[in-house]
């Protein structure tokens, strides 16, 4: 199993014991969402698991911003520079650690939480809606 998806499966696993609605691979215009899950609130919220900050990461959350109420990029636990996280607070984009540490436990740690969306085309939240529910569980 590739380590983006354990990246997943934590993730998932947090939702889950939240009791969330949370659907993976989220058809999005031409492209996926890896997560996206719905609160209380019934706000969409989209989340991008990668191995390596990379302007790709970035450039998926933009585009995620379309559709969903918030937005979050998941990377490993490791140090993330000052300038990757001002770039981060400038998008709104929130930031999430989902490692499995050696203790073999599961967690998830915020480092960077997601500001509301203020670029939410509202069309394309209704089509992301739409995919998410078509694939979303309660867990």
């Amino acid at each position: 199993m590739n380590s983006e998806k354990k990246l997943v499966e934590n993730i998932i696993s947090h939702l889950k014991g939240k009791g969330y609605f949370v659907a993976t691979e989220v058809p999005f215009l031409s492209r996926s969402i890896d997560i996206v899950y719905q609160t209380k609130k019934k706000e969409i919220v989209a989340i991008e698991a990668k191995m390596d900050h990379c302007k790709k990461a970035l450039n998926q959350a933009k585009y995620c911003m379309l559709g969903a109420s918030r937005v979050y990029v998941c990377l490993p636990e490791r140090k993330i520079t000052e300038k990757i996280k001002k770039r981060y607070l400038e998008m709104g984009v929130g930031l999430i650690h989902a490692d499995k540490p050696s203790n073999g436990k599961r967690y998830l740690r915020f480092e960077i939480g997601a500001l509301r969306n203020r670029q939410l085309i509202k069309d394309y939240r209704e089509i992301l809606f739409v995919a998410f529910k078509k694939r979303a569980k309660r867990y």
